[in-house]
């Protein structure tokens, strides 16, 4: 049984919702590199079955030419010897092996017995549905209208999970957000079923436990195809609560093409996809999973002229090395309690092809570029191929933070840039400098870099550099490594090399500085001539906002809350780099300083809304340029246009946690 697949019919319905184009805060012609992340030293406490205390289970839905040409060399034909030829073709061996199963079919034994002698684990896409006469029948029909035969259904496969002796994830009626699924509703009007949705899991839970079969992992799986503003309160209708669920994971896809616009959408960003389903559990603390996922390496344009006939694929594979470098990279890294990424690795057709729809490429090997790109990706230490039932670790035992405020100044650590370009074009080569002087450089994704803090300033800041190939700047961020905390100075100030007054004529005004040390009234600032102190006891606590601005719960992107500022005069309570956290009549909260300015540059073609919601009715787009913001709310902004007021779309991502 395969994965059931998104028809195009389908993906034109939802897929829409799920593109978007980022802005930068400065009027630069390159994208911000909004984060990178620093390899520390760190093994977190295990709360669940088979959590790893370090590193990242590497999975794998190995169905691609390249084993399975392997396997044939060797004159290995059986069903599933492909899976032993995984780690001789992409480098490292898969911890997780993924496959699908239909109710009513078996547990997949053999598969399982191959992945038991390579010491890994079974994750298994269980589908609540069967065909009766044609029609495909789900929960209503199986749990409803036969319950006693599903329930012995369910024990038998339980038992054999059970008795074959190897980890099972069981990703039980994953997608159940996705309307293309059978299980996701059961009336004729699609509306889902919630109860009955979480009866079932509750079934297929009590069994587990009733059988003890402590080898077995629940796993409750959405998709982030699914977008809009009800999509997090849908997938928490059918969440059947923290007792049911061991792990959770998602589905996380990125096409280059949106046959909804007919268009391409190179802009989509397969990190702040899987962003959002996150940001929704992780309060839950339960161990994440990537459950499924791929970025689209080549497909077919089809409502292109003559698409009555077969057309061929377009080759997306630069766009796709940006996509899988971002996936098998930075979201492990971003995300901490992500603790296992599976990749879905096959090229397969749309489940309504018609003469036009060609295969969609998911496949690394189908390119030299995607392949270089996933094969450096997972052999990082941090990436695991084996799974038991007691310790599972990195053999590095470390994890990653944010480069920014990390404070560290000794000893060799991996920094991982998080990378987007315009259009996601990879590129050429990756600079780290600090004052001009080079500190490391790549030309290989995914762009990791060993950097010796012992020869890095921690007072001067790292500027990480994206070239193209023909060495025009494409991405560029900033990052400050010493822990600051920002201040405002509300009069012109003179400034020093030491902490007494030496002569000096040089001065800034009125502005937020950085600070590093501060003895009594004197404060060693950050500035464009290095390090220099000021004295003055005049810091002001206060900020004057010229427009209306949006809050935070905390000093993250992701935090907004449902309201904001008008221009007033605010007391600041305390400050975090780019955020000041105020007094509000909801208690404190953060303001995101780079959000205070009322002019954003747009920095590639970006699509105008009629309200903050990417389901309202669009106004065409506009191209790169400077933007009046009005007023804006979450990761929204309302901009003045030539059709008067509307609104634009921004999706940074920052460190989760």
């Amino acid at each position: 049984m395969k994965k059931r697949i998104i028809s195009i019919g389908l993906l034109c319905g939802w897929l829409a919702a799920s593109m978007s184009t980022p802005i930068a805060h400065a009027a630069t012609r390159f994208s911000p590199i909004y984060q990178a992340f620093v390899s520390v030293s760190h093994q977190s406490p295990v709360t669940e079955k088979y959590e790893p205390s370090s590193g990242v289970y590497l999975g794998m839905f190995v169905k691609d030419s390249l084993t399975k040409k392997l396997a044939a060399q060797d004159g290995d034909t059986s069903r599933d010897a492909r899976l032993a030829y995984a780690g001789q073709a992409y480098g490292k061996k898969p911890a997780i092996y993924l496959t699908y199963r239909n109710f009513y079919e078996s547990f997949p034994t053999q598969f399982a017995n191959e992945v038991k002698s390579l010491h890994g684990a079974v994750q298994i896409g269980w589908q609540p549905e069967i065909q009766i006469n044609g029609q495909t029948k789900s929960l209503d029909y199986l749990f409803t209208q036969n319950p006693k035969q599903t329930k012995s259904y369910i024990r038998q496969f339980i038992a054999d999970a059970k008795a074959s002796g190897v980890p099972v994830f069981l990703r039980f009626a994953s997608e159940m957000n996705g309307p293309w699924t059978p299980w996701h509703s059961k009336a004729a009007d699609g509306s889902p079923d919630y109860t009955l949705f979480k009866k079932a899991w509750v079934e297929v839970w009590n069994e587990i436990q009733a059988q003890k079969a402590s080898n077995v992992v629940m796993v409750f799986s959405p998709t982030s195809i699914v977008s809009g503003p009800s999509r997090n309160q849908e997938i928490m209708k059918f969440y059947p609560g923290d007792k049911y669920v061991d792990w959770i994971g998602e589905s996380v896809y990125t096409f280059p093409y949106n046959p909804a616009i007919q268009s391409e959408t190179l802009g989509d960003n397969i990190v702040y996809q899987a962003e959002g389903v996150y940001d929704l559990f992780r309060s839950h603390k339960k161990p994440f999973m990537i459950s499924e996922g791929a970025a689209v390496s080549a497909m077919p344009d089809p409502w292109k002229p003559g698409g009555s006939i077969l057309l061929p694929q377009k080759n997306y594979s630069d766009w796709a090395t940006m996509q899988i470098s971002n996936m098998m990279n930075i979201i492990p890294k971003a995300m901490p309690l992500v603790k296992a990424v599976t990749y879905f690795n096959e090229s397969t057709v749309l489940a309504d092809a018609s003469p036009n729809d060609k295969n969609i490429t998911y496949n690394v090997n189908e390119h030299k570029n995607t392949m270089a790109a996933f094969k450096n990706s997972i052999s990082d230490s941090d990436y695991l191929s084996t799974i038991n039932a007691k310790d599972n670790s990195a053999p590095n035992g470390r994890s990653f933070i944010p480069l920014s405020k990390s404070g560290i100044t000794s000893g060799v650590h991996t920094v991982s840039p998080y990378i987007t370009t315009k259009e996601m074009q990879p590129p050429a080569k990756v600079v780290f400098t600090q004052n001009g002087s080079v500190l490391a450089s790549t030309t290989e994704p995914p762009w990791n870099l060993q950097i010796d803090f012992t020869q890095v300033s921690p007072t001067q800041p790292i500027t990480i550099t994206a070239y193209s190939q023909t060495g025009v700047v494409v991405a560029q961020g900033t990052f400050q490594v010493m822990k600051t905390h920002l201040v405002y100075v509300d009069h012109k100030v003179t400034l020093h090399t030491h902490k007494w007054n030496d002569g000096s004529h040089q001065y800034i005004d009125p502005q937020w500085v950085n600070v590093y040390r501060q003895t009594g009234n004197w404060y060693q600032i950050q500035t464009t001539l290095g390090p220099r102190w000021i004295q003055t006891p005049y810091v002001n606590h206060t900020l004057t906002l010229s427009h209306y601005s949006q809050l935070y719960t905390n000093p993250t992107l992701l935090s907004a809350v449902g309201g904001g500022v008008s221009p007033q005069t605010v007391h600041v309570i305390k400050s975090d780099i780019d955020w000041v956290e105020i007094q509000t009549w909801l208690g404190p909260k953060w303001l995101f300083l780079p959000q205070l300015r009322n002019e954003l540059t747009v920095t590639s073609r970006t699509t105008l809304y009629g309200s903050a919601d990417r389901s309202s009715v669009t106004y065409g787009t506009i191209s790169p340029q400077s933007v009046n913001v009005l007023k804006g709310t979450g990761n929204w902004y309302e901009i003045q246009t030539w059709a008067g007021p509307k609104w634009i779309y921004e999706p940074p991502v920052m460190q989760k946690g």
